[in-house]
């Protein structure tokens, strides 16, 4: 359910809608004045969302061992999910170039909320699910994710690009609209899901004792489970891989639009459809390869799809505004990306809560988790703007990104199936 909650503001506000409208809405201005001096409007936006992505990397692993050794883990996710939501129903008020200051900081406060509380939700599915149901579970949680911001994309372009039907004087309107509904719709079924998954209970003691959670400070809970990842050689390289493919995996999501745009130079119309094939058939392919790894195991499910990450840059970069098709061939590219997205972001998940100690600090292994890929969005984009800078051209970073899925396969090979490493650890 919190899948389908938040799942709105990564396609509304960090893909589809809202970088649009800052755009439209800082087309008269030049520069933005910051401490560093004048600075382009589009980059403000960029470096607000790396300064995010840092935030949370940098807070998540203490706030998370405090949680663990608190057992309030639901009230930091009803903490994170609380300041997203409201920050989204704040951008209802961007409404001329004199707000776009408000609407930057709104949108470093929805990213926080976003990415914040990730880490939180992602530390419940070994608590909720037995280890045989953690892939189901955790595609289902995808899928629904895809389906519901996909649901609510519909109604808001509905909305936006009918503007007239509804009685609205210009698209403007309905776009600040669509923030409002992403912040209601976000607070309002994370609240259901919140409500519903067990709170983390004290361990036990007797009067007089004190538990070993208790006497471990937050501090020593990070260090804790830092070196219990140094101890185990497969989650060394899971994770490894793991930031390998988010790098790839991220930044695709994050500037594809850009890349169709740029290098194909296909409308603003088609690329919006495109991000809607990529959801929708994302739902097949997280529950598809959550069978996959039921049959082959986690490991050859999650080699197969990054072969296919890696086969797609391949396409990706020989396609050229051109040809004659190219068009359809992006829109193909599109649903390959989509099937492959669902299955790994999916089996990357319940692949690691199975790889976890039985004993482990949920929410701090997540928050390590959690900070890989924040770190592997702040490369890929990068790696994407001095590409663009140096060469004019998203091409060679593409090619770049796709050699990231490849080190991620050659990370994956001394990691054992996630069974056969919990019985060599018992």
């Amino acid at each position: 359910m919190y899948d389908w909650a938040n799942s709105v503001y990564s396609l509304i506000i960090a893909t589809a809608i809202f970088p649009v409208y800052y755009v439209s809405m800082t087309a008269d201005i030049t520069s933005l004045e910051t401490i560093f001096g004048a600075v382009d409007p589009a980059a403000v936006y960029s470096f607000s969302l790396t300064l995010a992505f840092l935030i949370v990397a940098l807070g998540s692993p203490v706030l998370s061992a405090i949680a663990d050794r608190s057992s309030k883990r639901h009230y930091f996710l009803m903490a994170f999910c609380s300041l997203g939501s409201a920050a989204c129903v704040g951008l209802f008020w961007f409404d001329e170039s004199t707000t776009v200051w408000l609407a930057v900081v709104l949108s470093v406060f929805a990213s926080i909320g976003f990415w914040g509380s990730i880490v939180f939700y992602n530390a419940y599915l070994p608590e909720i699910a037995e280890e045989k149901l953690r892939d189901e579970l955790s595609a289902r949680g995808f899928a629904m994710g895809y389906f519901g911001s996909s649901l609510l994309l519909v109604v808001c372009l509905a909305m936006i690009l009918g503007y007239e039907i509804f009685g609205f004087e210009n698209a403007a309107f309905p776009t600040r609209l669509s923030f409002l509904l992403v912040g209601i719709w976000w607070f309002g079924f994370a609240m259901t899901c919140i409500y519903f998954l067990p709170k983390q209970k004290k361990p036990v003691v007797h009067e007089g004792e004190v538990s070993a959670q208790q006497q471990l400070t937050a501090m020593k809970i990070l260090q804790r489970v830092a070196a219990q990842v140094r101890r185990s050689k497969d989650l060394r390289f899971y994770l490894l891989a793991y930031f390998f493919f988010s790098t790839g995996v991220q930044t695709i999501f994050y500037v594809a639009n850009l890349y169709g745009a740029n290098e194909l130079e296909l409308p603003a119309g088609k690329l919006i459809a495109t991000i809607l094939v990529i959801q929708i058939i994302a739902i097949v392919g997280a529950l598809s390869f959550s069978r996959l790894s039921a049959r082959l195991g986690n490991l050859r499910a999650m080699q197969t799809a990054l072969a296919m990450w890696a086969l797609l840059c391949g396409l990706a970069f020989l396609m050229d505004k051109s040809q004659a098709w190219v068009e359809y061939y992006f829109y193909a590219l599109g649903a390959a990306v989509g099937l492959v997205m669902g299955g790994i972001q999916s089996l990357a998940r319940s692949t690691y809560s199975k790889l976890l100690p039985p004993d482990a600090d949920n929410t701090t292994f997540y928050s390590f988790y959690d900070v890989l890929e924040k770190i592997g969005i702040v490369l890929g984009t990068l790696l994407v703007g001095v590409t663009l800078q140096m060469t004019g051209s998203m091409k060679p970073a593409i090619l770049m990104l796709g050699g990231m899925f490849i080190l991620s396969l050659l990370a994956l090979i001394p990691v054992r199936e996630p069974s056969a490493a919990h019985q060599h650890s018992a």
